[in-house]
């Protein structure tokens, strides 16, 4: 998404265990983006403000290869 290594600040993520479902918010580099992760499915969306300041204009990032830390997901 940004082409070189980024460093993630004020994350947030919130585990919704009955559908095993986890969304979060974050910072990078002064913009504002989201998460959502389908844990049974192993799938994520990234969403990212795509200017700062922020715009309508968004980039996305939809995932199966797991961007999501394992050590994030609870253990069953």
């Amino acid at each position: 998404m940004f082409g070189r290594a980024i460093k993630i600040g004020n994350f947030f993520l919130i585990d919704i265990a009955e559908y095993h479902f986890f969304h979060g918010a974050f910072q990078v580099e002064r913009r504002i983006g989201g998460v959502i992760y389908f844990e049974d499915i192993k799938i994520e969306l990234i969403a990212v403000s795509a200017d700062y300041p922020p715009t309508d204009a968004v980039k996305y990032s939809r995932s199966k290869t797991g961007l999501i830390s394992p050590s994030l997901t609870r253990k069953r």
